[in-house]
């Protein structure tokens, strides 16, 4: 059985990636859970707090999931990339925790859009090194890694603003392609 710090953290992110940071309150989260309030401030003293290990939780096990840079192909990379976005959004409609933190940054505790614009710099530098290889102007390399994170993260936004779950996949293989020449495969 997880424990009830995990069951916490579970609940919360998937309010946040349904509805952000202000879809839910310490209440909303213990009466899902079983608990009192007080239960949750015991490990989470405030929801900046909460927020913050939410987002840094979410970052490491984003990116632990993806290859480390240039150990597989670019094309495989970039695969892994875009599945791990797209897998986030077939989850009952949901998004990126760290996408729907980032929409709402200037609203956050500061503790908490620290980490998620973590998220950001970690997926900029992480595409960075994938396309090293490819493209060695530094300056074109990260207007391409930036294009595609923010082309995927909108693609996320535009399938759930349609509601066409294929919304996605079809941005997601012009973005990649058009930005790299890379063909990806979905899953």
């Amino acid at each position: 059985m997880k424990s009830t710090k995990a069951r916490i953290l579970d609940v919360a992110e998937s309010a946040a990636r349904r509805g952000g940071y202000h879809s839910f309150s310490f209440r909303d989260i213990a009466d899902e859970i079983g608990i009192k309030s007080a239960s949750i401030h015991y490990h989470f003293p405030t929801k900046g707090d909460l927020a913050r290990a939410l987002a840094e939780r979410y970052r490491k096990e984003f990116f632990k999931a993806l290859p480390a840079p240039r150990s597989v192909d670019r094309k495989t990379s970039l695969n892994e990339l875009v599945n791990a976005l797209r897998a986030s959004s077939q989850q009952d409609g949901m998004m990126c925790l760290c996408g729907m933190m980032a929409a709402e940054v200037d609203a956050l505790p500061p503790e908490a859009a620290k980490e998620a614009r973590a998220f950001f710099k970690q997926g900029i530098d992480w595409l960075e090194q994938v396309l090293s290889d490819a493209e060695p102007n530094a300056d074109k390399r990260l207007a391409k890694a930036l294009a595609i994170l923010a082309g995927l993260e909108g693609a996320l936004i535009t399938r759930r603003g349609l509601g066409v779950p294929s919304g996605f996949d079809i941005a997601a293989r012009e973005i990649v392609e058009t930005l790299t020449g890379e063909i990806i495969t979905l899953r």
